[in-house]
């Protein structure tokens, strides 16, 4: 299946929606949680790495508009649970993940699912 065919958000979409329906519901303590994890994240090297070859695997993919697709779901859930911008780039950061998880290598999907992993784990997303 052509990434084109395989929804807005690429060969992962089911898996991408069903990440935010979960990120959407989680309670306001857990969403708290979430964005304190994040922030010792992205303070790291590992999620600094990480987040760099994120970018680089969307280009290589060809999934720039399954990226595109992503931030305006994400900017209104993340402004709907905290209008924490640190919200939204976690949010952002696991989204964008799942997204090309087929390339990007266990260790830095990882660490930037990470914040999510305690909340939504990745058994939650496969049906």
């Amino acid at each position: 299946m052509a990434d084109s065919d395989a929804g807005p958000y690429g060969p992962q979409t089911a898996r991408v929606r069903r990440f935010l329906q979960h990120a959407a519901a989680l309670p306001p303590a857990e969403w708290e949680e979430v964005v304190r994890r994040y922030r010792a994240a992205c303070a790291g090297t590992q999620f600094v790495e990480a987040d760099y070859h994120l970018g680089a695997a969307v280009e290589a993919t060809g999934r720039v508009a399954a990226r595109d697709a992503l931030v305006a779901p994400v900017l209104r859930l993340a402004e709907a649970r905290s209008g924490d911008e640190a919200g939204a780039e976690a949010l952002l950061g696991a989204a964008l993940a799942l997204v090309v998880s087929d390339r990007l290598d266990a260790d830095l999907f990882e660490a930037l699912y990470a914040p999510f992993a305690a909340h939504v784990p990745l058994a939650r997303l496969v049906r």
